[in-house]
């Protein structure tokens, strides 16, 4: 099994290693990338023709690290065209193309796995695919961003400011220099998309998520929720309604003994519910270079033991719109933070408010 990787960035560079340091069965051909980052110590194996990857026969296996979906699209649907399996970490191109990518592997009978867009170094994808193939799903919930718990998790223990807690996590390298992506929750809108898909049987439009993000979470707001028994976590969810399922990523306040209120830092957790199958849970290291390294070989293992295929069952199209429910929540309006009791889901959404969060109901 010969493998050239796409991209030898932090995650790229992790596989790699892992190859060298030897895998049964797996050889590492050809590695991809712009010739100013070319290593000299990995000279033999570089490129920065991507040609001379995609038609060279003898590699069957392309395993893409670069993020993004214009280049990386066009690179791994070309993969696939030409039978090669991928394996891939690209929340962001499984997201917007799942069904598209997932129907041309099986025209082509090849493999497209990606255990790694979602979790990191948390195995459940490949679990979810194979439950869902005998259960209906009902819900999940998941804290599925480190950056953002970690923030949240700082200004809850050590009184920080989200300012002061976003530049710590910066330091530490859990935050980029532009967390947009993070904080305002587009990194979970991708990331619940494709487990939801595969859990509902169903495409998803990522630009049909709701999303409203952690930046104008007060220190005071932090305050009278902690005060009042609560643990504020930034979350995805999807759930089953009578009339189709919604999805969204927003604030959510825990009560302190809950499970998810003690799920901290970069730490990710996630919850599903299925009949028959009942909850399940997940929690781990949801990102960085190894665990997410080491989810990208193992769906490589996959490939060389010729283990069970990705699944993705397109069974019909539900309505996708949030079911009005009575909430209560906690607002904050011009520094002014009060509780709202016995309201409308849809008015806290559709408010004005600076911040918001509603408080959890199992």
């Amino acid at each position: 099994m010969k493998v050239a990787v796409l991209g030898c960035g932090t995650i790229g560079r992790g596989v790699v290693d892992i190859l060298l340091n030897g895998v049964k069965g797996m050889k590492l051909a050809k590695i991809l990338d712009k010739k100013e980052k070319f290593v000299p110590e990995l000279i033999e194996y570089y490129t920065d023709n991507v040609d001379d990857i995609m038609l060279d026969e003898s590699i069957d296996t392309v395993v893409e690290t670069m993020g993004g979906r214009g280049f990386s699209y066009t690179c791994v649907r070309r993969a696939l065209e030409l039978g090669k399996n991928v394996v891939t970490a690209n929340k962001e191109l499984i997201a917007y193309h799942l069904k598209e990518l997932s129907d041309l592997a099986d025209e082509k009978g090849v493999y497209l796995l990606y255990e790694a867009s979602v979790g990191g170094g948390i195995p459940f994808i490949k679990t979810l695919s194979n439950l869902s193939q005998i259960n209906r799903s009902k819900s999940i919930i998941g804290i599925l961003n480190g950056t953002t718990n970690y923030i949240l998790t700082k200004m809850q223990k050590d009184g920080l400011s989200y300012d002061e807690a976003l530049k710590g996590a910066q330091k530490l390298g859990f935050a980029e220099a532009n967390p947009t992506a993070d904080v305002e929750g587009h990194d979970m809108v991708r990331k619940i998309a494709i487990i939801s898909m595969l859990a509902f049987k169903q495409e998803i439009s990522v630009d049909d998520i709701y999303t409203f993000g952690i930046t104008k979470v007060s220190k005071k707001f932090i305050d009278i929720v902690n005060n009042n028994g609560y643990t504020l976590k930034f979350v995805c969810f999807t759930n089953r309604t009578s009339c189709g399922i919604e999805l969204g990523v927003e604030p959510v306040l825990f009560k302190n003994d809950a499970v998810f209120a003690n799920i901290n830092y970069e730490t990710n957790f996630v919850k599903f519910d299925m009949d028959p199958n009942d909850a399940l849970t997940f929690i781990g290291k949801g990102a960085g270079r190894l665990p997410t390294a080491t989810a990208i070989v193992s769906d490589l293992t996959v490939i060389r033991d010729k283990g069970q295929k990705m699944f993705f069952n397109n069974i019909k199209k539900r309505h996708v719109g949030f079911e009005d429910k009575i909430v209560d929540a906690y607002v904050e309006k011009d520094g002014e933070v009060k509780l709202l009791q016995g309201v409308k889901s849809g008015e806290i959404r559709g408010g004005s408010y600076d911040f918001y969060a509603m408080i959890y109901k199992d």
